[in-house]
């Protein structure tokens, strides 16, 4: 998620997302001459850690997915956030987060629900 805090007269984003995007990237000779680059996104790591030394003693998550929307979205937020981070000439449009449609696998979330029921059965506080 972004956030936004003040810094002198204006508000600037804060950033709150734990993302890691895996990518293939190409590099080729363009047609015109240079170079043109590519990243294809491939799966993305989401999760609550901050990746500092303090997080090993933090309960963390984390999860890796390889759904194609999910991680071209998390690629295109995450350039969003570098344009309006880096300081070029002109204004960068703000970041906003963008919604993927997910698919909830019902089954298993009542296999773990199940599982979940059978491990605290003995136990009066669950």
């Amino acid at each position: 998620m972004v956030g936004w805090s003040p810094k002198g007269n204006e508000q600037v984003p804060l950033l709150h997302a734990k993302l890691a995007i895996c990518c293939a990237a190409h590099s080729w000779e363009g047609e015109m001459g240079g170079w043109e680059d590519h990243l294809l996104p491939v799966s993305v790591w989401v999760g609550s850690a901050n990746w500092t030394a303090q997080s090993s003693r933090h309960l963390e998550f984390g999860a890796w997915r390889t759904d194609p929307a999910l991680a071209k979205t998390a690629l295109e937020f995450m350039i969003d956030l570098i344009k309006v981070s880096e300081p070029v000439p002109g204004q960068a449009e703000r970041p906003s987060p963008q919604l993927v449609e997910g698919e909830w696998d019902d089954d298993a979330f009542a296999e773990l629900a199940e599982a979940l029921r059978e491990l605290h059965a003995d136990d009066p506080e669950q």
